[in-house]
């Protein structure tokens, strides 16, 4: 599981005084294809590298890495060096996700929201609720931009959306407002990528420097292997100011995702197995023996049990059983209750 999971809950929400904010520069557009842009009427911020604010983000948050709200604290922390104040978020509890559409949202959009929350709830152990009174909910935006907060804020958090033809766009954007950041921010990406920042354009966000699009989330924590085919990664030529790669993929991966970096039409493995491992289905249970915490048996707090067998033993019939890590497990014995094991790490169960 490539996503960046991240576990704690973010600081205190800080107002954005107008005269921080730098005047608005004319949005450049480069005729390159990348998907998370800033949008055409946002705003630099002065003396804040790499964050915007727009009119359709709510107060308190700028923009950062083209498409992620966050609230202007918390970046500003990160951008002083406070690194653990920034990269953390709060997941959604088990109950349904209440969302409701702003009223400038038209019947056809509403349904196109619908049929990508659809596609997520397939997939993975969480389901969308229209809100009647629920005190946190998502609310979809017809905006100028897509982007979104990463993971639950608390309250009315918006998803806004300009791209409302592409579902996977609209599902990159609730997989944030589920917690999770960029591929390419994975602390560990400098292995699998290389950012070429010769390439970068220097005056494209908002007016400013695109460079600090390509930050590490350094307090992110990830599980599995990089997953150049996620649809939450940037596509090679991202904020390109001359068309050509600002993501270089390195070897040995080069010949095969170099050109393949930052699909929109599909679920990776990795994008539906590491949602679904913090949103589970009741059905599913992951073991890792030894594991502090609960027994809960998803990602972040498998079941403990020290053996497989003891694990087998407590998970219900018909389980999905996930085997969090990749190591080799004893686990001979005598098996009749039907269940089906999978690692998504690798594992080996035998002597």
């Amino acid at each position: 599981m490539q996503r960046l999971l991240t576990i704690a809950a973010m600081g205190l929400v800080a107002g954005c005084p107008v005269a921080a904010l730098a005047q608005a520069q004319p949005h450049e557009h480069n005729g390159v294809c990348c998907h998370e842009t800033f949008p055409p009427d946002s705003i630099a911020v002065a003396g804040v590298p790499g964050a915007a604010i727009h009119p359709d983000v709510p107060e308190g948050y700028v923009l950062i890495e083209g498409d992620i709200q966050v609230r202007l604290a918390d970046y500003l922390a990160y951008v002083n060096g406070a690194d653990a104040t920034f990269g953390t978020v709060t997941f959604w509890p088990v109950a349904p996700i209440a969302f409701d559409f702003a009223a400038n949202v038209n019947a056809t959009n509403q349904q196109r929201a619908i049929d990508a929350m659809n596609a997520i709830a397939a997939r993975v152990g969480v389901t969308f609720v229209a809100r009647t009174s629920q005190s946190n909910w998502i609310r979809f935006n017809d905006s100028t931009g897509n982007n979104s907060p990463v993971g639950m804020q608390g309250g009315q958090q918006t998803i806004n959306i300009v791209s409302w033809g592409s579902q996977f766009v609209i599902i990159h954007e609730l997989y944030h407002s589920l917690g999770f950041w960029h591929e390419q921010s994975r602390p560990d990406r400098n292995t699998f990528v290389t950012i070429n920042l010769a390439n970068v354009c220097q005056n494209c966000c908002s007016g400013s420097s695109c460079n600090h699009n390509f930050n590490i989330v350094s307090g992110a924590t990830t599980y599995g292997a990089y997953d150049f085919d996620s649809f939450m990664h940037y596509d090679r030529l991202a904020f390109s100011v001359n068309g050509q790669n600002t993501i270089i993929v390195n070897q040995p991966f080069t010949s095969q995702w170099q050109n393949a970096i930052g699909q929109r039409n599909h679920f990776s493995y990795f994008d539906e197995i590491t949602a679904r491992g913090i949103y589970r289905f009741s059905f599913d249970r992951w073991w890792k023996p030894g594991a502090a915490g609960n027994t809960s048996g998803n990602l972040l707090n498998p079941m403990n049990n020290p053996t497989f067998a003891a694990a087998y033993n407590a998970a219900p019939a018909g389980v999905f059983m996930f085997i969090k890590d990749n190591a080799n497990y004893p686990a001979v014995g005598t098996y009749s209750k039907a269940m089906t094991i999978q690692a998504p790490n690798g594992a080996t169960l035998g002597n």
